[in-house]
């Protein structure tokens, strides 16, 4: 009986693992969601009032939509 159910657990980790696709092909995206943000609330975007130096540093690594509601 032992043996049964661990050749099932066995086959089944198998399965799962060859089932899992590559992340190799994957795009890298990263969405960032903030509350009671503006579209001028962003100091490389053009405000020159506000400091981010964080956001400033993702906004010249990547893409900006400044367009977007």
């Amino acid at each position: 009986m032992l043996k049964n159910i661990c050749l099932w657990a066995l086959l089944s980790l198998l399965a799962c693992s060859e089932n899992k696709t590559s992340t190799d092909n994957l795009p890298n995206i990263l969405f960032l969601f903030t509350d009671d943000q503006t579209f001028n609330s962003i100091h490389a975007l053009g405000n020159q009032e506000i400091h981010t130096p964080n956001l400033d540093r993702l906004a010249a690594a990547g893409t900006s939509f400044t367009h977007a509601y």
